[in-house]
């Protein structure tokens, strides 16, 4: 049986920040903390926060848009539109 969820997160892609140590704990810094929460909104959003069981596998497929940037030439450009190259 194949429960495939999908959904879309429209925001830019942004790396986890290192934990950032204060008092001798460790603390996940807060714009980190608020864009997670803003991932999961989005999957609750659009899932209806249907958790997975536990012992479930998953398989995950991530795909990441970008734009061309406007510094690419033209021979790039063209490149990254046919798939040869990515930005």
């Amino acid at each position: 049986m194949s429960d495939v969820r999908r959904f879309v997160i429209p925001l830019a892609a942004k790396g986890k920040q290192r934990p950032r140590m204060a008092n001798g704990h460790a603390y996940t810094p807060r714009e980190t903390r608020i864009y997670e929460d803003d991932v999961k909104r989005f999957y609750i959003s659009q899932c209806h926060y249907t958790p997975y069981p536990k012992g479930v596998a998953l398989r995950l497929v991530i795909t990441f848009l970008y734009a061309i940037p406007k510094s690419a030439s033209m021979k790039q450009r063209q490149a990254m539109l046919s798939g040869v190259k990515k930005p």
